[in-house]
């Protein structure tokens, strides 16, 4: 398991090789920062890779999920 905070999965995302995949990723930040993160997480998950995340108000998830939309298949929990 990796821990990134959102500042240090930037930087490891731009040193790390192109393979580096996962298979799973769990984001628990504000909405704000899983929008702006949203190429960088899609990037670094495998295509058919599962994605969690939280830390959304009800009335941010539509437009978070949005954002994730064509990469994952997305449902609020």
């Amino acid at each position: 398991m990796l821990t990134f905070t959102p500042e240090q999965l930037l930087s490891a995302s731009k040193q790390q090789p192109a393979d580096y995949i996962v298979d799973v990723t769990i984001a628990n930040i504000l909405a704000g920062p899983l929008q702006s993160l949203a190429p960088t997480l899609a990037q670094r998950t495998r295509p058919n890779g599962l994605i969690a995340l939280s830390g959304i108000l009800e009335e941010q998830a539509e437009v978070v999920m949005e954002s994730y939309r064509a990469n994952f298949a997305m449902q609020p929990a």
